[in-house]
């Protein structure tokens, strides 16, 4: 071998090393992963939902709005959500696919909660919802009323 082929020896084993330390930091923290969303499952949490990595406790939990269940519905759905505790005013508003506003479902109470919406109430087709806390729109999804 000539000389300026095993020079470059050291440098590969350094690279091979620094990628093993990669590839082991990854995977503890593709462990880490599967475990916070087995437990996140396991609580009936979905994607919709703000995963709030600050303080534990309850008052400094983000907003959150869940999809609605059943979706599609034909006779009632519910709506989940969660309001944090030094919120002023929440509502629930829905909307047509124009973005005409159709009902407004004020929330009185913190922390997780609730609306069950009447299919009854509407026409078929696709709704727009929001979730508004103290004027500003958190988050807004669809659902779909069938006959």
């Amino acid at each position: 071998m000539q000389r300026s082929h095993i020079s470059i020896i050291p440098y590969l084993v350094k690279a091979f090393q620094e990628q093993l330390q990669i590839n082991k930091e990854q995977e503890e923290k593709i462990n880490t992963l599967k475990v916070e969303l087995a437990n996140c499952c396991e609580m009936g949490k979905t994607k919709d939902m703000i995963i709030n990595k600050g303080s534990s406790s309850e008052s400094s939990k983000n907003a959150y709005l869940m999809q609605n269940t059943p979706n599609p519905f034909s006779t009632k759905t519910t709506i989940r959500y969660y309001i944090p505790e030094n919120t002023t005013s929440a509502s629930l508003m829905i909307f047509d696919m124009q973005g005409k506003l159709l009902k407004t479902y004020p929330i009185s109470n913190k922390k997780e909660g609730s609306t069950e919406i009447n299919g009854g109430e509407m026409q078929p087709g696709m709704y727009l919802y929001s979730l508004i806390i103290d004027g500003k729109e958190m988050d807004t999804k669809r659902m779909i009323l069938t006959e």
